[in-house]
């Protein structure tokens, strides 16, 4: 029986590109040596990625600390001089204010069970951006409740923790073939993995192409409020 469902924020409720991403990023690019902005995203993310999961098997460090290194660090490889402050908070306008996706509010408000949602932002800004969706949760984990980013199973434990839930009562719903799909499974928790856009192909997680389906899929479990 499900009796809860957690569930992404960013890249599943909210859009991972958005004016206030490609704003910071397009800052970095006109003073860089880079040929496109894109070229600086895809460097920015990958590097930042790559201190998340430094910090999970280190010391716990704030997404917010993790992007200002980020960001020197994007400064050092791409050769200008920014105030890394400054883009940081840039950056948090798209962590509070990225806009949903369509069927995020419709899935929020009709979802049979409590969601809960579980993000690796750090608090500030996670409950900020669900401010802005204006749709009561049952209630969030973000990476600095737990001291750990998604994929470790840290995250998820918080989240049972939180809910008061056993593993095999919750599924989680992402975006991230490796932070949501692979980081559940490991924590015990069923995986709905939501690829949007068909990027995965063929894959041994349960699979959705909207939020929609995924209430669909809920309601045709037996999941009632």
């Amino acid at each position: 029986m499900i009796r809860a469902v957690f569930i992404d924020y960013m890249g599943t409720l909210v859009q991972e590109e958005s004016e206030y991403a490609n704003a910071v990023i397009g800052r970095c690019f006109k003073q860089s040596k880079a040929t496109k902005p894109s070229e600086v995203a895809a460097w920015w993310f990958f590097r930042h990625d790559e201190l998340l999961e430094e910090c999970n098997k280190n010391e716990y460090k704030t997404e917010y600390e993790i992007a200002y290194r980020t960001f020197l660090l994007a400064m050092e490889h791409f050769q200008f001089t920014d105030d890394a402050h400054m883009l940081c908070e840039m950056l948090t306008k798209h962590w509070t204010c990225s806009p949903p996706f369509g069927d995020a509010v419709p899935f929020l408000q009709n979802c049979p069970v409590p969601v809960f949602v579980v993000s690796s932002n750090d608090t500030l800004y996670l409950e900020e951006g669900l401010r802005r969706l204006d749709v009561p949760i049952a209630g969030l984990v973000s990476s600095e409740m737990s001291g750990a980013y998604k994929p470790d199973t840290r995250i998820f434990k918080k989240a049972l923790e939180v809910s008061g839930c056993l593993p095999e009562e919750v599924i989680h719903i992402g975006d991230s073939l490796r932070s949501d799909a692979l980081g559940a499974q490991k924590a015990g928790i069923k995986p709905l993995l939501l690829d949007r856009y068909g990027k995965y192909g063929p894959c041994v997680f349960e699979k959705v192409s909207s939020l929609t389906e995924a209430l669909e899929w809920l309601l045709q479990k037996g999941c009632s409020r």
